[in-house]
């Protein structure tokens, strides 16, 4: 039986794409002999289906959204957060022998993820945290958890309801602009009463701009 339960809480699985992150810990972190991969959530890393030790698991966390930063379109920050669960073997039940491990896992991860964009418009995977998730005297389970973000909105193709509704629209042909002079050539004629300048309602102008192509 495991000796302590886990800490964090539940929450919901994102839509990042775990593989770029899985990749680039194969390829520069040699400490795990290629045993890593990408988990659902945390029920399938303490699965009897382990990989032998040391491995890693990339499992997504959550995602955190701002607030809309303009007002006639939505365009927001999205912060997406991951776990990498690193299993290393344990000769006691304190775990004691593999702490200063733990300490120079955690330097590997840092020199291979933090800085590392693992999409492109996505900004720098940065670190968060870390803590305890499982030990028994066969194994430790410790999470540390990266960061990145990148903007919902504002890109070449939609990606929201706003974006898509617009992109949807026929092309613009051209405008017609109706020029109501509010002075000097307002007709007091018809204005209101106590009025003393326009707009009179009478229009003056008209300017058309046809946009070819």
């Amino acid at each position: 039986m495991w000796s302590l339960a886990l800490k964090a809480t539940e929450r919901k699985v994102t839509r990042m794409k775990v593989t770029p992150v899985v990749l680039q810990l194969r390829t520069y972190v040699p400490f795990f002999e290629k045993r890593v991969a990408a988990a659902i959530d945390f029920d399938a890393v303490r699965d009897e289906a382990l990989l032998p030790v040391p491995a890693a698991y990339v499992v997504p966390t959550h995602d955190d959204a701002g607030e809309n930063q303009t007002q006639n379109t939505v365009r927001q920050e999205i912060t997406d957060e991951f776990d990498v669960v690193v299993a290393i073997a344990t000769s006691d039940a304190r775990g004691q022998s593999r702490i200063d491990q733990l300490h120079d896992v955690r330097a590997m991860l840092w020199k291979a993820l933090v800085g590392f964009e693992p999409v492109e418009d996505w900004l720098p995977i940065q670190y968060v945290g870390g803590g305890l998730l499982m030990m028994n005297r066969e194994r430790i389970l410790y999470r540390f958890t990266f960061s990145t973000t990148f903007t919902l909105g504002g890109g070449d193709t939609p990606e929201t309801w706003h974006e898509q509704y617009l992109a949807g629209l026929p092309d613009l042909k051209g405008i017609t602009v109706n020029v109501d002079v509010i002075d000097p050539i307002v007709d007091a004629n018809l204005l209101e009463p106590g009025q003393k300048t326009g707009p009179d309602g009478r229009i003056e102008f008209t300017i058309r701009e046809d946009f070819n192509g």
